[in-house]
């Protein structure tokens, strides 16, 4: 779950505490209440107990949360993770924290009750469960300054499922780096222990996760369907995950070695490792100081849980790092134009990130690929870029008429020859505090890989019945009083579609149509969406395409021209084109 606190800082810090901690799941569940649970404390008895840790076995959640709450208060952490917890748990966090804090994501299970059972995804195949995760981008409040923030818990009984999950977090963390300029910090419960990466030898351990999230083995190959919703390209910069305590002065750690303790006696240490972590990408952007991991038990014999809770200070640089350097020539853009992207698959999870005051959780716009219900906010946009990228909707009384000519045909699924991919919004937080909540589609970019069979198809099974419905007003004139002279120019498109010559085509057959609402215009969003396409087009052989525009659009010339499209010298039109290898 992701979160944000409300309350204003009076002074500008790009230092903040981070927290990560396995709660372990309510596995006793009561009815008690939290004024029930305050009501049973003992907190100012002053009397010598009789014995220190009588009983260190598990106690229910209603006896563990009040100590969890305080132990986060008192650390005056600033963005954590929690992993494991239930949706009950996550209520009473909520609760117990108060109404500064705020946190994305769901509760454990389906996330919408208590029930653990079927925690994990199970979509890489019956046998293999790798993980859940959770990502948001944050800003700091103050300067603007952009992070990812990303929280995982992967399988805790196989090895490979483990491996699998630090290979999709790590390609998923790599995309965000990528696609922000900015720095990634991970949150975790990754049940593989921590090797020295000079000696890593994994023959015989449960540590091959560790090696893969942190660059020392080479990651797994992964989804493609994963893949392909979050590209990266094979020629970026090497990318690993950097695990805080190696790189915090020797210094300023403290505190405790190992994370998973159970709830054991005292002096039982047969089952203890470190298999919890903070971690920041090796694109850079921070310094980390003081690292610590805390007491989970106390004299009485309560375990808060069987892991203890990790702390790290992580400072966010202003400057640009080599690794965005690397990739652009240029400084990283700090106002709002990243993406926030969705979630992994299984991202119905048991993850919370919290936010204080010097952060603020901003969900930015993100894209995915287009789906069938999204055929009316793909009219509306169609619409109100249709007049040379200005809005046409003066000007027709048929509002339809753009979208099923322009825009909807790349949304069937004609011989899977169509594609196209979608600008989302995310809900303002006010509004929602569901990750599941769609935002609103304000921009497409939707396109075929084959326009001859497209038009083909649009002749036998697109055009037939448009005719039908909308009939030219030359076969009885003044029979359609509703229509203004627009509409009828575009009923003549459907009758007479528009037939891109041949000399166009044949050099690169997929072609694409683009538009953004004007609120998102001119902050990168055609260029990630015009990436999403040239990846998607890459990925089934193309090397180009190209696109037809209205010869007034000054501003489309404009963009075409800036990320390296090449106008074509012919009359009769206006088209342009992009070699995949000229694309900036």
């Amino acid at each position: 779950m992701l979160g944000a606190a409300l309350m204003p800082q009076p002074t500008v810090s790009r230092t903040v505490r981070g927290m990560s901690w396995n709660l372990r799941y309510d596995s006793m569940p009561d009815n008690i209440t939290i004024p029930e649970s305050i009501a049973a404390l003992n907190g100012n008895d002053i009397q010598t107990p009789t014995a220190y840790y009588p009983d260190t076995n598990e106690r229910p959640w209603s006896q563990r949360r009040i100590p969890v709450s305080n132990t986060v208060n008192f650390a005056g952490v600033s963005i954590l993770g929690f992993e494991e917890a239930v949706v009950r748990q996550v209520n009473d966090m909520q609760t117990l924290l108060g109404d500064e804090w705020d946190h994305r994501g769901l509760g454990r299970a389906d996330g919408t009750d208590d029930n653990a059972s079927g925690a994990y995804d199970n979509e890489f195949g019956p046998s293999l469960k790798p993980c859940y995760s959770t990502t948001a981008q944050l800003r700091l409040r103050e300067s603007s300054e952009i992070i990812t923030a990303m929280v995982t818990h992967w399988d805790d009984q196989s090895d490979e499922a483990r491996e699998i999950g630090a290979s999709l977090i790590l390609h998923r963390a790599n995309y965000e780096a990528l696609t922000t300029m900015r720095p990634v910090v991970l949150f975790g419960d990754f049940n593989s222990p921590a090797v020295n990466l000079t000696t890593p030898n994994c023959n015989s351990c449960t540590d091959g996760a560790y090696l893969i999230i942190t660059g020392a083995s080479p990651p797994l190959a992964i989804n493609q369907t994963f893949a392909d919703k979050f590209p990266v390209p094979a020629n970026s910069p090497k990318f690993n995950m950097v695990d805080l305590k190696t790189a915090a002065p020797k210094e300023a750690i403290s505190g405790n070695f190992a994370t998973y303790t159970g709830f054991d006696s005292i002096g039982d240490y047969n089952d203890m490792k470190r298999i919890d972590f903070i971690m920041a990408g090796s694109n850079g952007g921070w310094d980390v100081g003081p690292y610590k991991i805390a007491n989970n038990v106390f004299d009485d014999g309560l375990y808060m849980s069987d892991h203890r809770p990790v702390f790290a200070d992580i400072t966010f640089k202003e400057e640009i790092n080599e690794y965005s350097r690397s990739l652009t020539g240029k400084t990283p853009n700090k106002s709002s134009e990243f993406q926030r992207h969705q979630l992994l698959p299984g991202s119905e999870s048991h993850r919370h990130i919290r936010v204080v005051p010097s952060l603020k959780l901003e969900l930015m716009p993100y894209i995915r690929p287009v789906k069938a219900s999204d055929d009316p906010a793909l009219s509306r946009i169609c619409l109100l870029t249709g007049a040379a990228g200005k809005s046409a909707e003066f000007a027709h009384s048929l509002s339809e008429l753009y979208g099923l000519i322009f825009a909807l045909p790349y949304n069937k699924k004609f011989d899977d020859i169509t594609f196209g991919f979608v600008l989302v919004d995310s809900p303002d937080e006010s509004e929602s505090s569901s990750d599941s909540t769609e935002g609103e589609v304000v921009g497409y970019i939707l396109g075929t890989t084959d326009s001859v069979a497209l038009r083909e198809i649009e002749a036998k099974e697109w055009w037939p019945s448009l005719r039908e419905k909308y009939p030219l007003a030359t076969v009885t004139p003044g029979s359609y009083p509703e229509r203004t002279e627009a509409d009828n120019r575009l009923i003549e498109v459907i009758h007479s579609p528009y037939i891109d010559p041949l000399e166009i085509i044949e050099p690169y057959p997929a072609h694409i149509h683009i538009d953004i609402l004007p609120s998102h215009q001119r902050k990168g969003y055609g260029h990630k969406l015009m990436a999403s396409a040239v990846d998607y087009l890459r990925s089934k052989g193309h090397t180009g395409l190209f696109v037809g525009l209205d010869p007034r659009n000054d501003e489309a010339k404009k963009f075409y021209a800036r990320i390296g499209f090449q106008r074509i010298n012919r009359e009769g039109g206006e088209w342009w084109s992009l070699d995949f290898e000229t694309f900036k």
